[in-house]
């Protein structure tokens, strides 16, 4: 059974970071499952496409190729969009890191030499 104060914590816990991470690998999810459902609908209805003998992407042919397109093209700016959001979460990590380390190693050598 869930403890209301464990709901609380684990809300109060969930710091802006977190909530962006978390959201970026859910839409992640979203994508994946809208382009599969997406797809599958135009397979079933579109006359002499067969899943077993056709590549998805040729259903970007024809007069109802532009929802094929437009799924595959928004999938691709999601992606797009959530990997420069990693790539910049990553290298903020890495300098705070790298700046923090600095003055650990900074305030170390301080205390040796004081000694």
């Amino acid at each position: 059974m869930v403890n209301a104060m464990d709901v609380e914590n684990s809300s109060a816990a969930c710091d802006p970071r977190t909530r962006v991470t978390k959201s970026l690998l859910g839409y992640g999810v979203l994508a994946g499952v809208v382009y599969v459902v997406v797809a599958t609908a135009q397979a079933v209805t579109r006359a002499g496409f067969d899943p077993a003998r056709h590549a998805v992407s040729l259903l970007a042919n024809g007069d109802l190729g532009w929802i094929q397109i437009a799924n595959s093209g928004s999938g691709d700016v999601a992606t797009t969009v959530a990997f420069t959001i990693a790539v910049l979460l990553t290298w903020m990590w890495l300098a705070l890191l790298s700046v923090h380390l600095y003055r650990y190693a900074d305030a170390k050598g301080r205390t040796e030499t004081a000694r």
